[in-house]
């Protein structure tokens, strides 16, 4: 007993003394920088050490650190101090990004100008092959945008694709980042890796306003990838008819054809893009123009069933009975009975398609239905001819 009190006696080491570990330390830094939490970030930064610059770079489990929190939050007192603490200006977090392409994408110039100041790397890529720069883009952040350029960033960067953020900021039709980055020298003409221009990614979106600014800067209307395919052709494929009817009227021409010989009509009346049809037939497009094969607007319309674009292309006089000149030698109505298209066939029966055409195998369109296993085309079909819907 007298050992045991005599042991008890002896003081016992000071838990309070011991010093915080250096991962407690990170964390609480991270989260005041998120917060906003200016006078915890002071306190931790005060202490100083041999670890401290483990502590200001720490990440916490998402891969960010305080730096990073800080500019994307736009805490800029916040970011002063961890910058002037050694925090590393270029540390990458989560896809790739860094503290300066989140303060541009968020738009807080300000912070873009104390990261650069502090040698951040302007640049620097992304995950995705993304400058600071493109990610103002992206966001349509002009006074980011104006914060990088100011700085001397380059303004035309290439993501994964080789688009440039001129060339997506015109895929978004965002015509203030536009006038900005045109402001700035950005290049109007650079394409991207399958050939395509801002201008063409605009046109596709039907974005006239961006397509404006773009030609006004020197853009090429008529400029083509490698399947032919003109700002014209991209509005046209998409169904944006606004975007068609400036094109033709400032830039275009109705019947300008890609490299296999199709035509804008050919693009539009394949996809029903009914809207686009109008608008070209409006602008002297041959409706009786052919393709490499022979085949006409027509036949790429009833080939899929296009009934509204079946009907302008009749309504304008296209010739229903027309067969290709290669290819199998099918007229629209085989093209119609040959994919399933019911109500297609229809249509062209009451315009006068002729039953008795034969393809170059020797088949009318009712054999094709059969071959097809297409029996409520069939009936339609027999009915038509005991009718005298044949020519």
């Amino acid at each position: 007993m007298l050992l045991a009190v005599v042991f008890c006696g002896f003081p016992g080491p000071s838990v309070a003394a011991a010093p915080p570990r250096v991962h407690d330390d990170g964390a609480a830094i991270i989260a005041a920088a998120k917060s906003g939490d200016l006078a915890m970030v002071r306190m931790i930064l005060k202490k100083g050490g041999e670890l401290h610059s483990a502590t200001v770079n720490a990440k916490d489990k998402e891969g960010m650190t305080a730096l990073m929190w800080a500019a994307q939050n736009g805490h800029k007192r916040i970011v002063d101090l961890l910058l002037e603490g050694g925090a590393y200006p270029d540390a990458q977090g989560p896809s790739g990004m860094t503290a300066l392409m989140r303060a541009a994408y968020n738009g807080h110039p300000a912070i873009i100008a104390d990261l650069v100041k502090h040698g951040a790397e302007l640049e620097e890529q992304s995950a995705s092959s993304m400058t600071a720069l493109g990610f103002a883009a992206l966001r349509g952040s002009v006074a980011a945008l104006e914060a990088l350029a100011k700085a001397g960033a380059d303004l035309n960067p290439r993501e994964g694709d080789g688009r440039t953020p001129l060339w997506l900021a015109a895929q978004r039709g965002d015509a203030n980042v536009i006038r900005a980055l045109l402001k700035a020298g950005a290049d109007s003409k650079i394409r991207d890796r399958y050939g395509r221009s801002a201008l063409m990614s605009a046109a596709a979106e039907g974005h006239v306003d961006a397509m404006k600014l773009l030609a006004k800067a020197g853009a090429d209307a008529k400029a083509r990838t490698r399947e032919g395919y003109t700002a014209l052709a991209f509005a046209a494929a998409a169904g944006r008819p606004d975007a068609v009817r400036w094109l033709l009227k400032k830039h275009g021409d109705s019947n300008a054809r890609l490299t296999d010989g199709a035509s804008m009509l050919m693009l539009a009346a394949a996809k029903g893009r009914d809207g686009v049809v109008e608008a070209l037939l409006k602008a002297g497009a041959d409706v009786k123009a052919r393709d490499e094969k022979g085949a006409t607007a027509l036949m790429y319309a009833a080939g899929q069933g296009r009934l509204e674009s079946l009907q302008l292309l009749l309504k304008a006089g296209a010739d229903v009975n027309a067969q290709e000149s290669g290819g199998l030698g099918l007229t629209a109505l085989m093209m119609s009975v040959w994919d399933g298209h019911l109500d297609a066939v229809k249509t062209l029966l009451m315009a006068g398609a002729d039953l008795t055409r034969k393809n170059k195998e020797g088949r009318t369109a009712l054999d094709i239905a059969k071959l097809s296993q297409a029996p409520e085309i069939a009936a339609v079909l027999e009915a038509a001819a005991i009718q005298g819907g044949s020519k």
